[in-house]
C-alpha cells in the first residue's frame, strides 16, 4: 500500500507542477515538507485527514492515492528536443505517463490494445520525394484512400498512436514521445484550431515512423516532416484536381474553400500549391502577403469538426455503461473528483 501511495501522491504532484513546498502551502501545513518527501519514498503513510488534504488540494478523490497500479509506464522520451524547457518537460511527462497507464488499462479491460506496427521500420528520409512518396505509401498502408484523411487525431488512435491533449498556456503545439521503449504517443495543444491540429500532428508522426541523417539540423528536419505532413492532409492528384496544375494567381476565397476541404492551414495550402509547381514563388509571396491584410479572428472552419482525441473516453463510458466499471472507477480514470465526473456524465447524456 506505501508503494502505491508513495507512487500516487508523487506523480499527481508533479502533474500539478508543484513543489513539496508549494503542496504543503496548499494543505495549509497539515504536515511539513519531511513528512510529504516520506510519504512519496514509501517510508510512511498519511492519516486519513491528510489524504482528504492531499486529495483537496491536488483535485482528486482520496481513492485515486489507493487505485492498483496495473500498467506502468516508467519511460517516457520525447523523440526529438522540445523548446519546453526542463520544468515543463517534466510535469508533461508525469500527464504523459499517467495518462498512458489509464488508456491501457481500459484498453485491457476491453481486451482492445492496439500495438503499433510501423510500416517504415528504419525507413530514411533525406530529401522532399522521400516524403513525398513516403505519405503515398502510408495512405495505402493505413487504408486512407486517395482523398484528406478525416478524423485524423482519431485514425492516429486507431493506428496505435496514443494521443494526449492538454491545455496549454506556452509554445506547446505537438511533441512525438516514446513511452517504455514502444508506446508511441503525441502531446497535443488542445486548444489549437483543427487544421492546425491534423497539421502538427502529422509533422511529429513523421518523426514517429522514420529515420532521419544523424546530423540533420533542426530546420531540415521540419522542413521533411511538414512535407509529408502536407503531402498526407492534400494528396498530389486530388490537389491538382482542386486547383488545377498551373495557375497565375490565387483568390482568398478559393484559399479558403480549399481550407475547409483540406482540412489544412490556409497558408499551408498556398505553400503545397507552390511545392506542386501550381503557383511560382512569386505568386506565393504575393498571396502571403494578400492573407497579411486579410483581418481574421475565428479560426479557421474545416469539414472534419473539431478534431479531438476521442478513443479513452469512448472506451471509458462503454466500460461504464457496461458494468465494468463503477462510477467511482471511471471518475478516478478520468483524474476528476466524483462530483465533478458526475456533472460532466449527466451534461454529456
Amino acid at each position: 500500500m506505501k508503494d502505491i501511495f508513495s507512487k500516487r501522491l508523487h506523480n499527481a504532484r508533479k502533474q500539478a507542477g508543484l513543489s513539496q513546498d508549494q503542496l504543503v502551502a496548499l494543505i495549509d501545513g497539515v504536515v511539513k515538507k519531511t513528512s510529504i518527501a516520506k510519504y512519496e519514498r514509501g517510508e510512511m503513510m498519511p492519516d486519513i485527514k491528510v489524504v482528504q488534504a492531499l486529495a483537496k488540494a491536488l483535485r482528486l478523490d482520496p481513492e485515486y492515492f489507493f487505485r492498483p497500479i496495473t500498467t506502468s509506464i516508467d519511460d517516457i522520451q520525447f523523440v526529438y528536443p522540445t523548446n519546453l524547457g526542463a520544468r515543463k518537460e517534466s510535469v508533461y511527462k508525469e500527464i504523459m505517463s499517467a495518462h498512458i497507464e489509464r488508456y491501457l488499462e481500459l484498453e485491457q479491460l476491453h481486451n482492445k490494445t492496439i500495438a503499433f506496427e510501423n510500416p517504415f521500420q528504419n525507413r530514411l528520409i533525406t530529401n522532399i520525394e522521400d516524403s513525398e512518396t513516403a505519405a503515398e505509401e502510408l495512405r495505402v498502408a493505413w487504408d486512407m484512400g486517395m482523398f484528406p484523411p478525416s478524423g485524423v487525431l482519431y485514425l492516429l488512435e486507431s493506428n496505435g498512436i496514443i494521443i494526449i491533449e492538454v491545455e496549454s498556456d506556452n509554445k506547446l503545439e505537438c511533441h512525438a514521445a516514446i513511452a517504455n521503449k514502444n508506446i508511441p504517443a503525441l502531446l497535443i495543444n488542445s486548444e489549437l484550431p483543427a487544421t492546425q491540429k491534423r497539421m502538427v500532428a502529422f509533422i511529429e508522426v513523421a518523426k514517429i515512423l522514420f529515420t532521419f541523417e544523424s546530423n540533420i539540423s533542426a530546420g531540415e528536419l521540419d522542413r521533411l516532416c511538414k512535407h509529408f505532413a502536407m503531402a498526407i492532409l492534400m494528396p498530389a492528384e486530388v490537389f491538382y484536381e482542386s486547383l488545377g496544375r498551373y495557375r497565375r494567381n490565387l483568390l482568398m476565397k478559393e484559399l479558403k474553400s480549399a481550407s475547409q476541404y483540406f482540412g489544412a492551414p490556409i497558408k499551408d495550402i498556398a505553400f503545397r500549391a507552390y511545392r506542386l509547381e501550381i503557383i511560382t514563388r512569386y505568386t506565393l509571396l504575393n498571396v502571403y502577403e494578400s492573407m497579411a491584410h486579410v483581418k481574421t479572428t475565428a479560426p479557421e472552419k474545416t469539414n472534419y469538426g473539431n478534431e479531438c482525441a476521442s478513443r479513452f473516453q469512448l472506451l471509458l463510458y462503454s466500460a461504464l455503461s457496461e458494468d465494468m466499471i463503477t462510477i467511482t472507477k471511471a471518475a478516478d480514470l478520468m483524474q476528476l473528483n466524483l462530483n465533478t465526473f458526475i456533472n460532466q456524465y449527466n451534461n454529456y447524456e
